[in-house]
C-alpha cells in the first residue's frame, strides 16, 4: 500500500522464501514506478481516480489543473465542472444544437473567471443554468444533485428510473427525474450504506469519474 493504492504481486515457482520475498518487492517497486510514469499529475499517481483522469486529459478535457497537481479532493466548483463537461462535449463531437428561443444569460460574476468563455458557450447550448436570474456562481462548490440535472439535460438518456436509494427523500423535486435517469445509466452510484447523497458537494475525483462514464456512453 502506498498513498491509498493497493498493489498484490504473486510469484509462482520460487525455490525459497527469501526468493519469493525478493521477487515480490521487485514486482511492487516496478508497479509502483509504472504508476507514477503512467500518472498524468503528481497527485493522482496512486488515487482510485488515475484512470479516469488520464483518459480525460488525453481527450483534451479542461480539467483545470495547477502545474502537477489535479487536486483530485477538492470540491469541484460550477465553473470547473462547466469546463469539463464541455470540452469533453466538444471532443466528442456531441455538443447538443441550441434550443429554439433560447436567450443566453447575462451572468454580471463570470467576466473576471477562468472559465468565462466556456460558461457563456455552454449557456448558449441550454447545458448550464445561472446560480439565479443574473449570476451564475463560478466558484461556488457543485453538488451531485446539480450536477445529475446538468447531465441529463445534455444527454438522451432512458427513461428509466434507477433510485431506491436510502436517503432518495433527500433528492430535490426538480432533480428528481435527472437523479433517476443517471442513476440508472450507471452514472451515479450510492456510497455507504446505499446512500446517493444528492446534496453533498462533488469532489474533482468524482466529477473525473462521472465524465468518463459520459464519454463511455457518447
Amino acid at each position: 500500500m502506498k498513498n491509498g493504492r493497493r498493489i498484490i504481486s504473486v510469484v509462482m515457482k520460487s525455490s525459497n522464501d527469501r526468493t519469493r520475498h525478493t521477487d515480490s518487492a521487485a514486482l511492487l517497486d516496478y508497479g509502483f514506478a509504472l504508476l507514477e510514469y503512467q500518472s498524468p499529475y503528481d497527485d493522482v499517481a496512486y488515487h482510485w481516480c488515475r484512470e479516469d483522469v488520464a483518459g480525460l486529459k488525453e481527450l483534451g478535457v479542461e480539467l483545470h489543473a495547477q502545474e502537477d497537481a489535479f487536486r483530485p479532493d477538492d470540491p469541484v466548483t460550477r465553473a470547473e465542472f462547466t469546463a469539463m463537461l464541455y470540452t469533453a462535449l466538444e471532443q466528442k463531437e456531441a455538443l447538443p444544437q441550441a434550443p429554439e428561443g433560447l436567450e443566453e444569460p447575462d451572468f454580471t460574476d463570470t467576466a473576471d473567471s477562468w472559465a468565462a468563455d466556456y460558461i457563456h458557450q455552454a449557456a448558449a447550448l441550454g447545458l448550464v443554468n445561472g446560480a439565479d436570474a443574473n449570476s451564475f456562481a463560478p466558484d461556488r462548490p457543485i453538488t451531485r444533485q446539480e450536477i445529475m440535472t446538468i447531465l441529463d439535460r445534455c444527454l438522451d438518456l432512458p427513461d428509466e428510473n434507477g433510485l431506491g436509494f436510502a436517503d432518495d427523500g433527500d433528492i430535490a423535486f426538480w432533480a428528481l427525474e435527472a437523479a433517476a435517469r443517471t442513476t440508472a445509466a450507471g452514472l451515479f452510484q450510492g456510497g455507504n450504506g446505499n446512500a446517493l447523497m444528492p446534496l453533498a458537494t462533488s469532489t474533482r475525483a468524482e466529477a473525473a469519474a462521472v465524465l468518463s462514464r459520459v464519454v463511455e456512453l457518447l
